[in-house]
């Protein structure tokens, strides 16, 4: 069925779908857009793209743009036939990383309880996040998204 689905899709919304594949737990449309866009897809075509994953009932959504588990294993199977799984993983990365730097210096004021929410909605993506890191070597980001989780 979901193959069914993917072959009724366009070029952008295929795109999409396989690189929403890499979030754990949903993301946001700001996260979609920075970790989806690229390599043929512009920002602006995140959300059109969205929109019809969502009319297709391959994407759901409230609050969150979130992926059945089948059709996320799908999303990451076709994400790896199109070579692009190290290149969505780096960005995902690196959005993630400026996540919890942003969140970090608010941890310790009166914006707190709101940060620690933001954080722990996407703790599964900063694992996932951190999980490559390490598997990828890349130690730098690895280092950096500890560090600005480390109060948290």
């Amino acid at each position: 069925m979901i193959d069914w689905s993917w072959g009724q899709l366009t070029d952008p919304e295929r795109a999409v779908l396989r690189r929403l594949a890499v979030h754990a737990d949903g993301c946001t449309l700001e996260a979609a857009e920075a970790v989806c866009a690229g390599d043929g897809v512009e920002a602006g075509q995140v959300l059109e793209a969205l929109v019809g994953l969502v009319d297709s009932s391959l994407v759901m959504t409230a609050p969150r743009y979130r992926l059945l588990e089948s059709v996320a294993a799908y999303g990451l199977e076709r994400l790896a036939e199109a070579g692009e799984a190290a290149a969505v993983r780096h960005r995902h990365l690196r959005y993630y990383t400026a996540f919890a730097e942003r969140a970090e210096p608010y941890l310790r004021g009166h914006d707190q309880r709101i940060r620690l929410e933001r954080l722990d909605v996407e703790a599964a993506n900063l694992r996932a996040a951190l999980g490559f890191a390490l598997d990828a070597g890349a130690t730098e980001h690895a280092l950096r998204l500890v560090n600005a989780q480390a109060w948290y």
